[in-house]
């Protein structure tokens, strides 16, 4: 056992100026560290997040083109395509194109009214 003379002397150099100095700065080295770790920790996290969503949208897509393709792969889905595409028809079908009529045969069809026309047109309609 420490007698008392010694106990008082490890409390002397265990609260000294320097000592205190010295281990002020090792906590706050072991501080820094820990919050350096922190923070890949929390950066970590929130790459898991977004990667984990990017997994998600990549598995939509991957099941909305197996689905793409199952409906490619049967004959009327690879015609239904063919012919969104590239305005083909079968044997015996007959194609109608239709054209916008031009833009002063559009003019000539407006007919303009005064607001004793509209007012009647209301009444008449409101019945």
């Amino acid at each position: 056992m420490f007698d008392f003379h010694e106990r008082r002397k490890l409390k002397q150099y265990a609260y000294s100026i320097p000592t205190l100095i010295a281990l002020f700065v090792v906590v706050v080295f072991l501080g820094n560290s820990v919050f350096g770790v922190y923070k890949k920790e929390k950066e970590t996290g929130d790459r898991l997040n977004q990667r984990a969503l990017y997994l998600d949208d990549l598995n939509e897509r991957g099941e909305a083109l197996e689905s793409e393709i199952d409906r490619l792969s049967s004959e009327r889905g690879l015609e239904e395509e063919l012919r969104g595409k590239f305005e083909v028809a079968r044997e015996g079908e007959e194609v109608i194109v239709i054209v916008n009529a031009p833009a002063s045969e559009k003019e000539t069809f407006i007919e303009e009214k005064g607001v004793l026309d509209n007012l009647i047109e209301v009444l008449i309609f409101w019945d």
